[in-house]
């Protein structure tokens, strides 16, 4: 015969049961709990005294005569420990820097587990300073890879019963300390950038308007002056037309400066936007150079270009508009910055499935550092500002924006300043530049 079992409903659990803390144990906890949220507290506060207040406080939870706190430092070549705070008979021992295998610390990181250790002083000769130690008790911080450790050391036979537990609940409050403060320090360096570029793009704003007015006020001034002049002489009836001409062709000459200055304004603005259409075809570099250059031998009777050429350059995709822009614009630098009676030299040569153009001159040459910032808009080299070569900074910024659409790239060298400058132009060749990838192209750094 079957019996049918019946569910009995579940004793009620005694008040003095002994698996419940006794009213003793129970402030004990809740002095605990206490005491880490005061430590929360403090983080939120005061966290550069979180470190002594933890070490203090596991030195009265464990019953140890000296607890503390250790940091492993990783930015350095060979990996060390930092005694972060120290609390008992051995606070001697604060800010002091072991390596990291010459301290208990080092075991319990590479273990990721607690562990005792009995008579300290013989495995880590490091910790035999009296008063000697007898036990050592050291708990990994949370986290992967462990940040440090905490530990508690008595000079007497044992530590409080339960004093890894209580490590422990210390050691994810540090582990979050940890995290805490490298996130504040990390948030600072962000600060700190932003102050640096803001700084940064304030004096580009003010290196700007100080040249951008003087650019504007030269030709402005000389329109002035020939307007005011030929007006004078009009109404004296003494203007002949010599001098009508002569002022008129000076007028010429100043308006020809303001329209180029912004037209390079216009150019850059819509270059960055993304605004100008490029017609892409075959074209020859090599006989685009040879054209501009035949240009300027022409025009600078004072300066001699030589041309070198590799025997099987190839043909480029592009638009042989802003590619001639940008050729002319690196042979006018090279005219500007060099002195009368020096040689322009200008280097075609295939490199990396590119072909290279290197123009070369023997001018003022650059000052260190100075090579990265020109291709940024408004920037001058300080030897020009201090020469007062007349410049808004524009140009070779748009010639890198040009060649960065053509997915090329546009840099400088120089080996000081008096030693001339090489001014590098890349472009792919017109079979890889068909079949180059998104990514191969250089992102632009305006």
């Amino acid at each position: 015969m079957e019996v049918e079992e019946r569910p009995t409903a579940p004793a009620e659990v005694p008040p003095d049961f002994p698996l419940v803390f006794p009213p003793a144990g129970r402030a004990r906890v809740a002095a605990e709990w206490q005491a880490l949220g005061e430590l929360v507290s403090c983080l939120q506060t005061r966290p550069e005294e979180v470190w002594l207040r933890t070490a203090r406080l596991a030195r009265e939870w464990c019953r140890a005569t000296s607890a503390g706190v250790c940091l492993v430092e990783r930015s350095t070549a060979a990996e060390q420990v930092r005694y972060q705070a120290v609390a008992g008979d051995h606070t001697a021992w604060r800010g002091r820097v072991l390596p990291l295998a010459a301290d208990p610390t080092g075991v319990v990181v590479a273990q990721r587990a607690p562990r005792t250790f009995r008579r300290p002083g013989v495995l880590f000769p490091a910790l035999a300073e009296p008063p000697p130690l007898r036990l050592v008790l050291s708990v990994p911080l949370a986290g992967e890879p462990p940040a440090g450790a905490i530990w508690a050391a008595t000079t007497g036979e044992a530590l409080s019963r339960d004093a890894e537990r209580k490590l422990e609940r210390l050691a994810v409050l540090l582990a979050v300390t940890v995290a805490w403060q490298k996130e504040r320090e990390q948030l600072r360096d962000a600060e700190a950038e932003v102050q640096r570029l803001r700084a940064e793009v304030q004096a580009a704003q003010d290196q700007f308007l100080a040249l951008a007015s003087h650019e504007l006020r030269t030709p402005l001034t000389v329109i002035k002056s020939q307007v005011q002049l030929l007006l004078r002489r009009a109404k004296r009836g003494t203007l002949d037309q010599e001098q009508l001409v002569a002022g008129l062709e000076t007028l010429e000459d100043a308006t020809d400066r303001l329209v180029r200055l912004t037209t390079d304004l216009l150019d850059l603005a819509q270059l960055r936007q993304g605004d100008v259409p490029l017609r892409w075809e075959p074209l020859s570099l090599v006989a685009l150079v040879q054209h501009a250059v035949a240009t300027f031998q022409a025009a600078a009777t004072d300066r001699w270009f030589v041309i070198t050429r590799s025997e099987e350059p190839c043909l480029v995709q592009g638009d042989a508009v802003w590619l001639e822009h940008v050729v002319v614009h690196l042979l006018e630098n090279a005219v500007k910055f060099s002195p009368a009676g020096t040689a322009v030299q200008v280097e075609l040569s295939v490199v990396a499935g590119g072909l290279q153009l290197c123009i070369r001159d023997e001018g003022i040459g650059l000052p260190a550092g100075a090579a990265a910032t020109l291709l940024q808009p408004f920037r001058r080299a300080p030897n020009a500002l201090d020469r007062q070569v007349p410049g808004l900074g524009l140009g070779l910024a748009i010639d890198h924006r040009v060649i960065e659409r053509h997915g090329g790239r546009l840099w400088l060298e120089s080996e000081g300043e008096d030693r001339g400058t090489r001014a590098y132009l890349w472009l792919p060749c017109a079979a890889s530049a068909d079949t180059r990838r998104e990514a191969d192209v250089p992102r632009p750094i305006l």
